[in-house]
């Protein structure tokens, strides 16, 4: 006869669970900032309009957010050429996701009104799909046991 303790494998498998979900969440976050297009106005079509005085590229890699339990609905005031600070601020929230939040669901969302375009390929810097690549790359890496900040 075989005993086991069903509450004590519920555990460890929780611990499993969050880590796995705190992995796929922090590649998918890691690939999809770095993915993000950063406006460049000397690689911008010859008809555009110039860009306005003082523009800095890195909004839209800037605003990736991330949130437990429910989706952040504003838009940050933020630019990020280089991905570093978004990744790093996601992670943080990233590692909110604790044993017992089993259910709730992690967020990561970008609010800046043109990130749609450009994942549909608007900008050259970046070839459409770039979103769903990431989360492809996320999931094969959590798969892998990925390798994580987290």
């Amino acid at each position: 006869m075989i005993e086991f303790d069903a509450d004590e494998i519920a555990r460890a498998m929780d611990v499993e669970y969050t880590q796995v979900i705190r992995e796929t969440a922090f590649l998918f976050l890691q690939s999809v900032t770095i993915a993000t297009p950063v406006g460049n106005p000397s690689r911008w079509a010859p008809q555009s309009l110039p860009p306005p005085p003082g523009y800095v590229g890195g909004r839209a890699r800037g605003n990736w957010q991330v949130s437990i339990g429910s989706p952040e609905t504003s838009e940050l005031d933020v630019r990020d050429k280089s991905g570093g600070p978004t990744i790093a601020r996601g992670n943080t929230s990233i590692k909110a996701y604790r044993k017992g939040s089993r259910f709730a669901s992690i967020f990561i969302q970008n609010n800046v009104p043109y990130i749609n375009r450009l994942n549909n390929g608007h900008s050259k810097a970046m070839a459409a799909g770039f979103v769903e690549r990431a989360a492809a790359v996320a999931v094969r890496g959590a798969r892998r046991g990925g390798r994580s900040e987290v």
